[in-house]
Formats: C-alpha cells, structure tokens, sequence
C-alpha cells in the first residue's frame, strides 16, 4: 500500500491590517503563527495595532522556506511566484 503524500510544513500568506492598503506576506507553518509574526514585527511602529486587526489568507506551500515575515521584493518570494506591486501598476496585466 502507497502512503499518502506528507502536507506541507509551510505556507505562504499574505497578511494585511483592517484599515489599511498596504499588505505583506509571511512564511509560517499557521494562520495563528502568520498573524502573531506580523504582530511582532510591527508592534513598535504602528501603535494602534490589535492583534485581531490582522488578516491573513493562505496562498501556497511554501516547504522549504524559513519562517519570515517579507514586507518588500526579494528572491525568496518571486521563487514562489509573488511581488508586491508599486504604485501605478495595473492591478491586472
């Protein structure tokens, strides 16, 4: 009998504030694990920052990939097939 591929140990997902137009995307192995690094890493710059204020959506597996919160381009994220966009793009290509 053949054992069923093992899940993914790590995703990416992309993590953004209620209230706010910019976003960015964490590896975490949870959604709980995603939003708390988020937490952590911005905790001193944003003040008013709640903890139940942040969204996150899971969008791929990402094995592999250390544990990190990417809050601008790099060649980690564009090996998983994402980037942010600057102001002035279209939205869609």
């Amino acid at each position: 009998m053949v054992n069923p591929p093992e899940p993914p140990q790590m995703y990416l997902w992309l993590c953004w504030f209620e209230f706010e137009d910019w976003c960015v995307f964490v590896t975490a192995p949870t959604r709980g694990k995603a939003k708390s690094m988020v937490f952590s890493y911005f905790h001193n710059d944003i003040c008013f920052l709640n903890f139940t204020d942040i969204h996150a959506i899971k969008k791929k597996a990402a094995d592999g990939y250390p544990a990190k919160v990417y809050d601008e381009d790099c060649p980690e994220l564009e090996e998983l097939g994402y980037a942010f966009m600057t102001e002035g793009e279209p939205w869609y290509e």
